[in-house]
C-alpha cells in the first residue's frame, strides 16, 4: 500500500517565537496541516487498515508492507525536544492504527528542517525504521540512516536518502548487489521535471548535473520504478536514458477537500 506526503501536525508542537523568526510564512500550512491531522488523518488510516484487512483476505492481494514515500511530519518545530515529541506522536498514531503490517517511509525536508530536527529524526525514526524492515525482511541491517533497502518476493525496495551527499555512492553499491527481479526506488522529490513545482526535484543544481546524469543512467539501466511525493499531485512519466528506460509514478496523500471539477492529469516534460 502506498501513501504520500501525510505531515503530521500539532500547534503544540512548535516554538512560535522560533517560527516567526525563521519561517514566518510557514504557519498558515501548519494550522492547516494541524487540522488535517485531527480531522482526516483518522479517516484516512481506518481505510487504509480496512482495505489491508480486505485484501489480506486473498493470497494473491495479499498486502506485504505500506510504504510512505517521505514527510511523515510537518517539523519546522523549533528545537530538538519539539521535534522529537512529533516524531514520536506521528509514530505512536501508525501504531496505534493496528495497520497489521510493516509501515516504512522515505526521508522528506520537513522532517529534517529546524534546530535539531536530523536529531531527532535519527534517535526517533531509525530504531522505529529497524523494527519495520527486519518485519518485511528479518536478515535486514540495522537502519542508521535513511538510506536502506527491504527485499519481499522478487522485487527489492530502495530508499534513497535526498539530503545526505553520500546517497549516489550507496544507491550504486546497492544495485550493484541487487539479484532480486524489480527494482522500486523510493526517493520523496521528484527524479524527473514535472509539471509542478518544475525546479523541485533531486540533483537540480547545474554544479550537480553531473551527479544527476549518473543517477538517471542508474535508474535507467536498471529499469527502476521510482515513487516519490514532495509535489502534493499525482504524476506518472516515463523516462529513456542511454542506459534504458525508467518510470517515476508521484503520489500525494494530502487534500484539503474535494475538487468539484477534477484537473486533467499532469505529463511529464522533457528534461
Amino acid at each position: 500500500m502506498l501513501l504520500g506526503d501525510l505531515h503530521y501536525e500539532n500547534l503544540a508542537h512548535h516554538d512560535f517565537a522560533w517560527l516567526e523568526k525563521k519561517h514566518p510564512n510557514d504557519l498558515g500550512q501548519i494550522k492547516n496541516y494541524s487540522r488535517l491531522t485531527a480531522g482526516i488523518r483518522p479517516r484516512l488510516f481506518v481505510t487504509l487498515r480496512e482495505t489491508i484487512t480486505e485484501r489480506n483476505r486473498t493470497p494473491a492481494m495479499h498486502v506485504a508492507f505500506v510504504l510512505q514515500v517521505g514527510d511523515l511530519v510537518e517539523g519546522l518545530c523549533g528545537n530538538e525536544e519539539l521535534a522529537t515529541r512529533q516524531n514520536t506522536e506521528a509514530l505512536a498514531f501508525v501504531r496505534e492504527a493496528n495497520l497489521g503490517v510493516p509501515f516504512v517511509f522515505a526521508k522528506g525536508n520537513h522532517a529534517i528542517t529546524g534546530d535539531g530536527a536530523p536529531a531527532a529524526f535519527a534517535n526517533s525514526f531509525h530504531p522505529f525504521l529497524t523494527e519495520q524492515a527486519r518485519a518485511i525482511t528479518p536478515a535486514a541491517d540495522e537502519i542508521r540512516s535513511a538510506r536502506y533497502t527491504v527485499r519481499t518476493g522478487t522485487a527489492e525496495f530502495a530508499f534513497f536518502d535526498a539530503y545526505d551527499r553520500e546517497s549516489l555512492d550507496w544507491f550504486e553499491a546497492a544495485v550493484a548487489r541487487r539479484t532480486a527481479e524489480h527494482l522500486f526506488t523510493i526517493i520523496y522529490p521528484p527524479v524527473v521535471l514535472n509539471d509542478a513545482r518544475a525546479t523541485s526535484h533531486q540533483f537540480s543544481s547545474e554544479k550537480d548535473r553531473p551527479k544527476r546524469d549518473k543517477f538517471l543512467d542508474l535508474l535507467g539501466r536498471e529499469r527502476a520504478i521510482v515513487l516519490g511525493g514532495h509535489i502534493h499531485r499525482f504524476n506518472t512519466l516515463a523516462r529513456t536514458t542511454p542506459r534504458g528506460r525508467f518510470t517515476q509514478l508521484a503520489v500525494c496523500s494530502v487534500i484539503t477537500a474535494p475538487d468539484p471539477q477534477p484537473k486533467p492529469p499532469l505529463s511529464g516534460l522533457a528534461d
